[in-house]
């Protein structure tokens, strides 16, 4: 893992847009916003942190900025053992950006979540690994059913229209089991990757399975996590819209 995305969500309309992204290069850790914070100030009003004042700065750091230091669980922790394993993340393999990537970085003091590029194999399989969203909103039965999610499971996809803050959002549900009908709502696909399923959902081939199910008292958002595949179509690019474009053009020399 060698870069990631820094969301932000405005706190009136609950919209979300990525605004910043860390990397890191060699020995050290660079931090850039991103033309969807030019699209947040102008939406929602959003302001730079105060740890990166200037949107057209690029930022260089031989130590991980505090902003994103803060968010990683450290080894000291009670539950980290525990963290791991709810992430699927080996201790030999426990390298700070995997962790924001994986668990997202999130924190209740603040409304920021990390989250990691998906990646297309020289094969042209788009592939992504995430937490199903919004678990603890669905109704009892679909919780439950969720802690009985078998390892390699697959789950369908279906189009939200009706979510009135994200018309295209898309649920996660469990497919029919054996001839029996087993259809329950699980929670939402990551509102980061819904502009690449979007076309991908054109193409030949989409496929979404359980990777891993995290029983209580494993927190909801890291209940269930998944792993999806998809081929891609000639000339498909992850994450190519504008938003997620640095404002200081990547040619340019830090």
């Amino acid at each position: 893992m060698t870069a990631l995305f820094l969301a932000w969500q405005d706190s009136v309309r609950r919209l979300w847009f990525p605004v910043g992204r860390l990397s890191r290069e060699g020995q050290l850790y660079r931090f850039e916003y991103l033309h969807g914070a030019l699209e947040a100030r102008r939406q929602a009003g959003f302001a730079p942190l105060i740890s990166f004042p200037d949107l057209e700065v690029i930022y260089l750091s031989e130590t991980l900025f505090p902003m994103f230091h803060n968010r990683v669980m450290g080894p000291s922790r009670a539950e980290y053992h525990d963290y791991l394993t709810w992430l699927d993340i080996p201790a030999a393999a426990a390298e700070p950006l995997l962790l924001l990537a994986r668990g997202g970085g999130h924190r209740a003091t603040d409304a920021f979540e990390v989250f990691p590029a998906p990646e297309v194999s020289p094969e042209g399989l788009y592939r992504a690994l995430f937490f199903v969203h919004g678990l603890r909103y669905m109704p009892e039965a679909s919780r439950k059913r969720a802690e009985q999610l078998e390892v390699g499971e697959r789950l369908l996809l279906m189009r939200g229209v009706q979510n009135g803050t994200e018309p295209d959002a898309l649920m996660l549900r469990t497919a029919e089991v054996r001839g029996r009908d087993d259809r329950y709502l699980l929670g939402y696909c990551p509102r980061y990757l819904l502009t690449d399923l979007k076309e991908l959902l054109g193409g030949p081939r989409i496929d979404v399975r359980v990777q891993r199910v995290n029983p209580p008292p494993a927190p909801s958002q890291v209940r269930v996590l998944c792993r999806l595949e998809a081929r891609c179509l000639a000339g498909f690019t992850p994450l190519a819209g504008e938003i997620f474009q640095p404002i200081v053009p990547m040619s340019v020399a830090a």
